[in-house]
Order: C-alpha cells, then sequence, then structure tokens
C-alpha cells in the first residue's frame, strides 16, 4: 500500500495538530517536513522510506552534520507516528546520522578588557548591583 503525496500531506498536517495540542511549537518540524513533502513530490518518490529520508536530510552536501541529523530526525519522529497509520511507511533508525552538539570555543577575556569591564561596573545603578558584578568579575578573575 502506497500512500499519496495529498494523504502524506493530510498525515503531516494532523500530526502537527495533535503536537501542538500537546504543547510543541514546532516551527522548524513544519518547516523541514513542507520541505521533504515537496522533495518527495520532485523526486516521484513512493511514499516514505529510510532511503529517501535519508537522500532528503543530507541533499544539501557540505551542510552541517548537526543540521543534517535534525532534519532527519524530525522525519523520523513523524514516521513512527506515521506507520501506526500506514505500515508502509518505513521509520528511519536511531542514530543513522550521529551529530554531536558543537559548543563555542570560550573567549578569554584579555587583563585590559577585565579593567574595562570592572570600570564599567561603577555606571550600574542601584549601587548594590554595581557592587555585585564588581564581585562576581573580580572573582572570576581570582
Amino acid at each position: 500500500m502506497s500512500t499519496t503525496p495529498e494523504e502524506l500531506s493530510n498525515m503531516v498536517a494532523e500530526y502537527l495538530r495533535v503536537r501542538r495540542c500537546l504543547g510543541y511549537k514546532l516551527h522548524h518540524i513544519e518547516y523541514t517536513m513542507d520541505r521533504y513533502l515537496a522533495w518527495l513530490n520532485e523526486h516521484n518518490a513512493d511514499g516514505i522510506t529510510v532511503e529517501n529520508a535519508l537522500a532528503f536530510a543530507t541533499a544539501p552536501t557540505g551542510a552541517a552534520p548537526r543540521w543534517q541529523a535534525l532534519r532527519l530526525s524530525a522525519i523520523r519522529c513523524f514516521a513512527k507516528w506515521a506507520c501506526l497509520l500506514d505500515p508502509s511507511i518505513e521509520v528511519p533508525p536511531a542514530k543513522l546520522l550521529p551529530a554531536r552538539a558543537t559548543r563555542v570555543a570560550p573567549y578569554i577575556y584579555t587583563p585590559e578588557e577585565i579593567q574595562a569591564l570592572l570600570a564599567a561596573t561603577d555606571l550600574l545603578r542601584p549601587a548594590l548591583r554595581a557592587a555585585t558584578f564588581r564581585t562576581l568579575i573580580e572573582l572570576d578573575t581570582k
């Protein structure tokens, strides 16, 4: 049994409606699923498969692995829900595109920048706020 594009679109709309009723905002998920449905249409794909989900998620070569993993995760969550309605829908396995969260390298203030921050605390009002920030900055530099 193959799901038509219209049926898939209706399933996505219902999925988003149910999840929003549970309090989720899903802006990124909605955008991703809309793009995925358009991609399926453009490629004349026959429903949701692991192969086409992976192809869509990795379509822009050179994109950040984290971004690709998030795209596949959005499809996977929907597919887990949708396969209950249509068993022909394949669910991509978890960790198919593993991606670690990336962190920005910490910035180390120069002694001159620390002195400028300390001088700026004198401009804060009330006086208690100025004393609090001065203390926090000085504690962090010791």
